[in-house]
């Protein structure tokens, strides 16, 4: 094992059950558990930007209830789709949907970088899967290029604020 490898914990959704924090929670009653990793990961979609940060706000209070606060905070999927919103579909947004809720969400994620000591956030998916391949109700649209590799409106909103933060 490489004594320098970032140990994760892997990614977990928040708005399943158990919640991803009360996941945490218990996982930490476990002996000797918060000296097996380095950061954990979360997966916080959301229908909004509100519930995305809620997310993580919870999550953050777990490790530190927990005295783990020097422990990183990754964000390992992201996202929204660009299809149309549907009552079983809350994720979709349609593609100026997509745009928007990225244009709000990444910036917020960097003024809480420290206080959440949040090293990384990734998009779920850059591009879309074939229209043949099954996946969730979002999935099939989340990527920031169609699956004909054509740019989305998200694709610029992304490339202006991954530039301006270099």
């Amino acid at each position: 094992m490489d004594p320098k490898a970032t140990i994760l914990l892997g990614g977990m959704p928040g708005y399943v059950h158990p919640r991803a924090w009360g996941y945490l929670k218990q996982l930490y009653k476990r002996r000797s558990f918060k000296h097996k990793f380095d950061a954990v990961a979360v997966h916080p979609y959301s229908p909004d930007v509100k519930h995305v940060l809620i997310q993580l706000k919870h999550m953050r209070r777990v490790m530190r209830k927990n005295h783990d606060a020097h422990a990183g905070l990754w964000i390992t999927e992201l996202g929204w789709g660009s299809k149309r919103p549907s009552a079983g579909a809350t994720i979709n947004k349609g593609p100026q949907g997509q745009k928007r809720l990225l244009k709000k969400t990444f910036p917020r994620l960097q003024r809480h970088r420290r206080q959440w000591n949040l090293k990384h956030a990734f998009w779920y998916t850059w591009r879309d899967p074939p229209r043949s391949k099954p996946g969730c109700s979002f999935c099939s649209s989340s990527g920031l290029f169609k699956h004909n590799q054509k740019p989305k409106p998200a694709w610029n909103a992304f490339k202006h604020i991954t530039a301006s933060r270099r």
